[in-house]
Protein backbone atom coordinates (compact mmCIF):
# COMPACT_ATOMS: atom_id res chain seq x y z
CA UNK A 1 0.00 0.00 0.00
CA UNK A 2 1.49 3.46 -0.79
CA UNK A 3 1.68 6.51 0.93
CA UNK A 4 -1.26 8.05 -1.06
CA UNK A 5 -3.66 5.07 0.00
CA UNK A 6 -2.34 5.71 3.91
CA UNK A 7 -3.62 8.97 3.71
CA UNK A 8 -6.75 8.44 2.33
CA UNK A 9 -6.97 5.63 5.16
CA UNK A 10 -6.26 7.96 7.97
CA UNK A 11 -8.45 10.50 6.00
CA UNK A 12 -11.40 8.27 6.45
CA UNK A 13 -10.53 7.22 10.08
CA UNK A 14 -10.23 11.33 11.67
CA UNK A 15 -13.41 11.54 9.36
CA UNK A 16 -15.27 9.01 10.94
CA UNK A 17 -13.71 9.89 14.39
CA UNK A 18 -14.74 13.59 14.12
CA UNK A 19 -18.26 12.26 12.96
CA UNK A 20 -19.01 10.63 16.28
CA UNK A 21 -17.44 13.05 18.48
CA UNK A 22 -18.22 16.91 19.93
CA UNK A 23 -15.63 19.60 18.97
CA UNK A 24 -14.16 19.50 22.91
CA UNK A 25 -14.10 15.54 22.48
CA UNK A 26 -12.59 15.78 19.22
CA UNK A 27 -10.16 18.66 20.69
CA UNK A 28 -8.87 16.81 23.65
CA UNK A 29 -8.50 13.70 21.85
CA UNK A 30 -6.65 14.71 19.07
CA UNK A 31 -4.11 17.10 21.28
CA UNK A 32 -3.43 14.10 23.37
CA UNK A 33 -3.28 11.65 20.10
CA UNK A 34 -1.43 13.56 17.44
CA UNK A 35 -0.11 16.53 19.99
CA UNK A 36 1.15 14.57 22.97
CA UNK A 37 -0.85 17.34 25.30
CA UNK A 38 -0.58 16.07 29.07
CA UNK A 39 -4.25 16.36 30.62
CA UNK A 40 -2.74 18.94 32.54
CA UNK A 41 -2.28 21.02 29.71
CA UNK A 42 -5.73 20.31 27.80
CA UNK A 43 -7.15 21.00 32.02
CA UNK A 44 -5.39 24.37 31.64
CA UNK A 45 -6.68 25.43 28.26
CA UNK A 46 -9.82 24.40 28.78
CA UNK A 47 -9.94 25.73 32.72
CA UNK A 48 -10.99 22.46 34.32
CA UNK A 49 -9.31 20.06 36.42
CA UNK A 50 -7.64 16.95 35.22
CA UNK A 51 -10.28 14.91 36.12
CA UNK A 52 -12.75 16.22 33.68
CA UNK A 53 -10.48 16.02 30.95
CA UNK A 54 -9.84 12.11 31.86
CA UNK A 55 -13.46 11.48 31.93
CA UNK A 56 -13.94 13.61 28.66
CA UNK A 57 -11.03 11.48 26.85
CA UNK A 58 -12.45 7.73 28.32
CA UNK A 59 -15.80 9.09 26.93
CA UNK A 60 -14.23 9.77 23.48
CA UNK A 61 -12.76 6.81 23.57
CA UNK A 62 -15.90 4.67 24.13
CA UNK A 63 -17.56 6.40 21.69
CA UNK A 64 -14.92 5.82 19.19
CA UNK A 65 -14.44 2.20 19.60
CA UNK A 66 -18.05 1.87 19.26
CA UNK A 67 -18.05 3.75 16.11
CA UNK A 68 -15.30 1.10 15.06
CA UNK A 69 -17.15 -1.69 15.66
CA UNK A 70 -19.47 -0.64 13.10
CA UNK A 71 -16.87 -0.15 10.58
CA UNK A 72 -15.00 -3.19 10.76
CA UNK A 73 -13.74 -2.92 7.08
CA UNK A 74 -11.68 0.58 8.24
CA UNK A 75 -10.50 -1.87 11.27
CA UNK A 76 -9.11 -4.40 9.52
CA UNK A 77 -7.33 -2.39 6.31
CA UNK A 78 -5.13 -0.70 9.47
CA UNK A 79 -4.80 -3.99 11.11
CA UNK A 80 -3.22 -5.66 7.83
CA UNK A 81 -1.26 -2.67 7.01
CA UNK A 82 0.28 -2.50 9.92
CA UNK A 83 0.29 -5.58 11.03
CA UNK A 84 -1.57 -5.45 14.34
Amino acid sequence: MDIIDRKIQLTELLELIRSVLDEKQYDIFYGRIFHDMTLQSLANEYNCCIERIRQIEALSLKRIRKALSNHPEIVNDFKMEFNV
